[in-house]
């Protein structure tokens, strides 16, 4: 995939979160806003674990990803924000 800019990496990387979190939560593919907070989205501690390990894995091994991380940035946008801050590319989570 070309480079994107940044505001259509995020654009691409958002939904992919949210493809994630569905999957997820069993959530059905209506619309989930990616400014809400994925705990009020069903998301709970082991599906946290769970999202944050389908996220390194996007990621790759060179980047390491907090244990915390859908803790410490609680929605998809966030997500993406730092998806993007570790050059990630969007993908299927």
């Amino acid at each position: 995939m070309p480079s994107l800019l940044l505001p259509d990496r995020r654009a691409h990387l958002e939904p992919s979160v949210l493809r994630g979190v569905r999957s997820l939560t069993g959530v059905p593919a209506a619309p989930l806003p990616s400014a809400t907070p994925l705990m009020e989205a069903g998301v709970d501690s082991l599906g946290a674990v769970e999202l944050r390990n389908q996220l390194q894995a996007v990621a790759g091994e060179s980047v390491a990803l907090a244990s915390t991380l859908i803790f410490d940035h609680p929605t998809a946008r966030q997500l993406a924000g730092v998806m993007m801050q570790h050059d990630a590319r969007p993908t299927q989570v």
